[in-house]
Order: structure tokens, then C-alpha cells, then sequence
């Protein structure tokens, strides 16, 4: 869970994904094709475009989303009911059901 928000160039949430797959690599640890992200800031997105860029499947959940939101090559999930918080643990509980099932 990545939950500084760090908005200045050249570091944030996009590069702390990418030193994560380094890391995940360096170890001999698989890298998974199906990442989750969430959040609802430029750096959330970011974070959720360079996983996208870099050829993997994302889902990215907006905890908070506007009207304003630009769209995206990949999923993004939002609950009108829910924001932050809830909004995070209903995704983690419909991503749970989902893997559960045979």
C-alpha cells in the first residue's frame, strides 16, 4: 500500500511502482499481469498509467472520483455510494469474491 502523496517531478507513486517491479524482479519473485491501484490524485493515476504503458493489465479504483476525470486505456472503477475508505474496501471485498470462485 502506497499512501504518501508525493506530487513533484520525477518521483512519486509512478516511480515507486517501478522500483516495486524492479525489486520484484531483482528477487526472482514473479511480477504479477494484473495490478490494482487506488486513489484519486494526478500521482494515483499516474501510478496506474505507467503499469499500463509498461504492458499490464490495471484496474484502477478512484476513491474519489470528479466529473472531470479524464478518461483512461484501462479500467476504472468508481462506487457513487462510497468514497475513500469504503470506497477502497468494497473493491477488495468484490476482488476476493471474484478470486475465491473456482
Amino acid at each position: 500500500i502506497i499512501s504518501v502523496d508525493v506530487q513533484a517531478a520525477g518521483t512519486g507513486k509512478a516511480l515507486g511502482a517501478r522500483r516495486a517491479l524492479s525489486l520484484l524482479r531483482a528477487t526472482g519473485i514473479g511480477v504479477p499481469p494484473r495490478w490494482f491501484t487506488v486513489g484519486d490524485s494526478p500521482t494515483d493515476y499516474a501510478m496506474a498509467d505507467w503499469l499500463q504503458t509498461e504492458g499490464f493489465e490495471v484496474t484502477h479504483v478512484d476513491v474519489h472520483p470528479r466529473p472531470d476525470r479524464p478518461d483512461r486505456p484501462y479500467r476504472v472503477v468508481t462506487y457513487p455510494d462510497a468514497v475513500d475508505d469504503a470506497a477502497a474496501a468494497r473493491f477488495l471485498a468484490t476482488v476476493s469474491e471474484e478470486t475465491a470462485q473456482p
